[in-house]
């Protein structure tokens, strides 16, 4: 008998309070996970084109940058901008957690 995978755990994006603030909360659905410890806060604009890229965002299309370094068509501050634009745009979307609850 073959071994059935488990249904993957999902996280969600959320614009963290106070929203003017601009941060946000990678949210997970996995109840085995303490409920004070079901969020990771994003704070820092570094932080925004890798969780971007986890709900479909992409940097550019030369694949030479994750978003947080210049490529030769775009810089970091205006991909860095792009992608806080769109996890503003994507808020309250689910993905497969990649990772970021150990999973």
């Amino acid at each position: 008998m073959q071994a059935i995978n488990p249904k993957p755990f999902m996280i969600t994006i959320e614009l963290a309070e106070p929203r003017r603030m601009g941060n946000f909360l990678i949210v997970s659905n996995d109840e085995s996970i303490p409920l004070e410890d079901r969020g990771i806060l994003i704070q820092t604009d570094g932080d925004y084109p890798g969780i971007a890229s986890t709900f479909g965002w992409v940097p550019c299309e030369c694949g030479e940058t994750d978003g947080t370094v210049d490529c030769s068509h775009r810089t970091a501050d205006e991909m860095i901008g792009e992608a806080f634009e769109f996890l503003l745009d994507h808020e309250g979307e689910t993905v497969e957690d990649p990772g970021y609850f150990g999973g």
